[in-house]
């Protein structure tokens, strides 16, 4: 009987952490739903309600959920309900996300029928050319960070180690579309991950690295340059 109870109790409690992140998916399907609204109606909305749908669309939130349910720690419900609300944090991931997409795949969003980007929404509001637009999303995206760096410096209702999974989103975002859209095309992203993992691995040999939160230290202190890894990938594959 008591195991029985116990199993009931752990199903309810699975039940009520994945409920939240199912809404939220939910959210993101209306969201993808609306661009396609938009896209076959050729309607280009004000930027404010571009980015409103937008920011949903980008996945962001339930991603950052998704590792949040992974983490495995005992006030999961709590951590999902704060980021459900879209704190700063979450909105600033989810905004630069959107914008950085908008900017880097514009080119090949416009080769096939698609929703208006950011940029069109930018250059119907203020009649602006592209160029111009897309400095001003630039600064759009600098301001993200530095909401983000605002989460990270003031208290808040739940622990740090949850807005960093947002600001690795950034980070992640941040790499994945600088100069290139990696997310469409993940061929362009493999010799810098092939980068990363020999970098760890030769300095967990040469350099005595333990730990990830490691590494910046041991690049600021001029111990390794990541690229200088090459030469040694034969050393650390075999």
């Amino acid at each position: 009987m008591k195991s029985t109870a116990s199993f009931g109790i752990n199903c309810l409690n699975l039940r009520h952490k994945i409920y939240i992140p199912s809404q939220v998916f939910k959210t993101s399907v209306l969201a993808y739903h609306q661009e396609a609204v938009w896209r076959d109606k050729n309607y280009v909305p004000p930027l404010k309600e571009y980015l409103m749908n937008g920011s949903i669309s980008s996945c962001a939130c339930p991603l950052g959920l998704s590792s949040i349910l992974g983490m495995g720690h005992a006030d999961t419900i709590g951590e999902c309900k704060w980021a459900a609300k879209e704190p700063k944090a979450v909105l600033a991931a989810e905004k630069m996300s959107r914008i950085i997409n908008d900017i880097v795949g514009y080119e090949e969003a416009h080769s096939r029928p698609h929703v208006a980007t950011s940029i069109d929404c930018y250059m119907k509001d203020y009649g602006v050319s592209k160029e111009e637009a897309v400095v001003k999303l630039y600064e759009m995206i600098e301001d993200t960070w530095k909401d983000i760096n605002e989460e990270c410096l003031r208290p808040t209702t739940v622990g740090s180690h949850y807005i960093n999974i947002f600001l690795n989103l950034m980070r992640v975002s941040d790499v994945t579309y600088k100069n290139r859209d990696g997310y469409t095309h993940p061929d362009t992203m493999k010799y810098w991950l092939l980068d990363v993992s020999l970098c760890k691995r030769w300095m967990t040999r040469h350099v005595g690295l333990v730990s990830w939160k490691h590494l910046p230290t041991c690049i600021m202190k001029r111990k390794v340059h990541y690229t200088s890894v090459i030469p040694f990938a034969k050393d650390v594959l075999w």
